[in-house]
């Protein structure tokens, strides 16, 4: 869709050059040539050119109306009212259908081939798949046609034009996501400040557990070493009615001490 963009823009602005100095007639004949363009599906930088609005009110007033068409509308408004606009041949005709697929597909995630048969006035699903095909083969739409459904399944669009008046509306909707947006992203700091102080505190218990069960170990070896020479340090050997055990038995000290210290239940 980026790529489209970038192509659109250096197709059309060999158009706004003359479109700033162009005249009625003249104007006339560049609008025609944007309006089967294959390239150009966006005309608000020409429809803002004065020399185009100036079109209102005179005899050319019919292409400046055909234009905002193709910027705004959609397939359905230049059939309810074709007298408005200049007639349409087969390819510009192709191109506002084009258009109003986008625009239908940009509101809905699913779009079912009824209702774009009846928004297209297109009897033939094949020839309104080719539409669909050919707006993805231009970057224009991304998603997947479903047969079985008989839907188009959508995951983007092409953004068209927008109506003037409706940029204020679009601009608070924008700053209501910022706000949410920034929002969130507080929430999430948070969060993950908070993950991270408790891997710090984890870290530091670990730490801790390792230090208390080194000194348990050389406490009991000492312990043991003060019993095999008979150095009881003044301790009262006759209340340990079993002697040591070996190796495997200091093991299990060690470990049963070091579960309950783990367990918190150590003092």
């Amino acid at each position: 869709l980026v790529r489209n963009k970038m192509e659109q823009s250096e197709a059309m602005e060999q158009f706004i050059i003359l479109g700033k100095s162009g005249k009625s007639k003249a104007l006339e004949q560049i609008i025609k040539q944007v309006l089967i363009h294959p390239q150009i599906f966006g005309f608000s930088e020409l429809l803002g050119l004065p020399n185009v609005q100036a079109l209102k009110g005179t005899s050319s007033e019919k292409h400046l109306l055909t234009l905002e068409l193709f910027a705004y509308g959609n397939y359905m408004e230049y059939k309810k009212n074709k007298s408005k606009y200049i007639q349409l041949g087969d390819k510009e005709t192709k191109k506002l259908k084009m258009l109003s697929i986008i625009d239908i597909a940009s509101n809905m995630k699913a779009v079912p081939y009824k209702y774009l048969q009846e928004q297209l006035d297109e009897k033939n699903v094949r020839e309104m798949e080719d539409l669909i095909i050919t707006c993805i083969y231009q970057s224009l739409l991304m998603g997947k046609i479903d047969h079985k459904l008989q839907q188009f399944q959508v995951d983007g669009t092409f953004g068209r034009d927008v109506l003037p008046e409706k940029i204020p509306t679009l601009v608070e909707n924008f700053e209501k996501w910022h706000k949410r947006s920034a929002n969130m992203e507080s929430k999430l700091t948070k969060i993950v400040d908070g993950i991270v102080a408790h891997n710090v505190k984890e870290q530091k218990r670990k730490a801790q557990l390792e230090a208390k069960k080194e000194e348990v170990m050389n406490k009991i070896l000492t312990d043991q070493k003060k019993k095999s020479s008979g150095d009881t340090g003044g301790i009262d050997l006759s209340k340990y009615s079993k002697p040591a055990r070996g190796k495997h038995h200091f093991q299990l000290i060690v470990d049963c001490i070091f579960f309950c210290f783990n367990d918190k239940q150590w003092v």
